[in-house]
């Protein structure tokens, strides 16, 4: 774990960096996978480094929400019914976890910290499956961001409940699948969208 799980995100901003340079909205994907590479690292050390860690993915999570935004769109119905569906589960999601972030003595520090990472969260989630939508984004490379934003969300929400709530069974296991391959897909997105402009 401590080689493979920073060596694949390395693989994967060779690969992206390689392909897109750095035009358009390059940067942010590019500084989205650079913050979880830090933060992959930073899990990897004592417990005492997790608030360091969470900070390092709330950069990537906001570098991706800004890269998926890139240029910004115009308000539509999609938007607008995405935006209340993305607040609805943002809602949802802190009532879950922060009363067990709050109870616990070892986690107490963390009930800011983690609810502004929820937001954040459900920001690139949101931001990811409104691409479908986007004339700017070709069909292909909206599947792929979407998907690649749930599956990064699906990560997010597997560990906290797994840290939090209740451990269950091979739960590094499922964060680690569910963690690759969103971010795989929100860098395969990003690079489709970038070669068909």
């Amino acid at each position: 774990v401590r080689i493979t799980k920073p060596g694949v995100m390395l693989t994967l901003m060779a690969w992206f960096t390689s392909t897109a340079g750095l035009r358009g909205n390059a940067p942010w994907f590019l500084a989205g996978l650079a913050a979880s590479l830090i933060g992959d690292i930073l899990l990897l050390l004592p417990r005492s480094f997790f608030a360091c860690g969470l900070g390092a993915f709330l950069a990537a999570l906001w570098a991706y929400a800004i890269g998926l935004n890139i240029p910004p769109s115009s308000v539509s119905t999609a938007l607008i019914a995405l935006g209340m569906l993305a607040a609805a589960v943002c809602m949802a999601l802190l009532v879950l976890i922060l009363p067990h972030v709050k109870r616990s003595a070892a986690h107490r520090k963390l009930e800011l910290p983690v609810g502004v990472y929820a937001v954040a969260m459900c920001l690139m989630a949101f931001s990811a499956l409104h691409t479908l939508w986007r004339p700017d984004w070709p069909d292909a490379a909206a599947v792929l961001a979407a998907n690649g934003g749930v599956l990064f969300f699906c990560s997010d929400a597997l560990l906290a409940y797994d840290r939090f709530i209740q451990p269950f069974p091979h739960a590094r296991l499922w964060v680690r699948i569910t963690y690759h391959l969103g971010q795989l897909g929100l860098a395969a997105g990003a690079l489709l969208a970038l070669m068909s402009v």
